[in-house]
């Protein structure tokens, strides 16, 4: 009954290291980043560029039918769509990577404690 019940915990860590090695194969970041976020992205930097010139500048420079205020309004609407965009892409980057050292650490340890428990009932006999 002990011996089986250490089998079971070697074979579950064992289990665990092979599926942090596989996770990033499974549920890759491409699921939840996808080429439309990554345009709007590209889309949303671009304009804050090009904005921050005109917003930041001592002494803007405008050109006919441009309101400051309003570029200003525009300007910070994006900044923060900007990073709401980069905390969507940082997460979608690192979840994987971070489930992935959990389950090998996981398994890690329930092998090491099965190891450590099937030597105690070697030991016992």
């Amino acid at each position: 009954m002990k011996s089986t019940v250490v089998l079971g915990v070697i074979g579950f860590g064992i289990l665990l290291l092979i599926l942090s090695a596989l996770w990033n194969a499974l549920f890759p970041a491409t699921t939840k980043w996808t080429p439309e976020k990554a345009a709007r992205a590209a889309e949303v930097k671009g304009k804050l560029h090009n904005l921050a010139f005109i917003v930041n500048s001592p002494r803007p420079n405008l050109q006919a039918g441009q309101d400051l205020g309003q570029l200003k309004a525009e300007y910070d609407a994006l900044r923060k769509e900007n990073q709401q965009l980069d905390a969507e892409f940082s997460s979608a980057a690192e979840t994987p990577h971070t489930v992935s050292k959990v389950l090998k650490w996981s398994g890690i340890s329930l092998a090491a404690i099965g190891i450590i428990g099937w030597y105690a009932i070697n030991q016992q006999r």
